[in-house]
């Protein structure tokens, strides 16, 4: 069986085993080395999976129906993103 890509493993947590919508970088960290995280990050926010909202953090993403740019797909939009950003800021 051929080994998954960090980039997979790391969308794979993100949309299958985690019901959150707010990451940081750290929630990564067993998967791969610092380096390698930040171009998984990188590469999942430019196909518009996700959406970095402020340094080492990330929030899912959904397309717009109406622009077709991808959006926060948090219920609560960027509020419920903001609130939740708070909790980790304790870390």
């Amino acid at each position: 069986m051929a080994r998954l890509s960090l980039e997979r493993q790391v969308e794979s947590k993100i949309f299958r085993c985690c019901k959150r919508n707010v990451f940081i970088r750290k929630d990564f960290g067993a998967l791969g080395d610092y380096d390698q995280i930040g171009r998984a990050l990188l590469s999942l926010t430019r196909k518009g999976k996700l959406i970095r909202f402020g340094y080492g953090l990330y929030a899912k993403a959904r397309t717009n129906r109406i622009t077709g740019l991808p959006m926060i797909a948090a219920p609560g939009g960027f509020d419920m993103v903001c609130k939740r950003s708070v909790n980790f800021a304790g870390r």
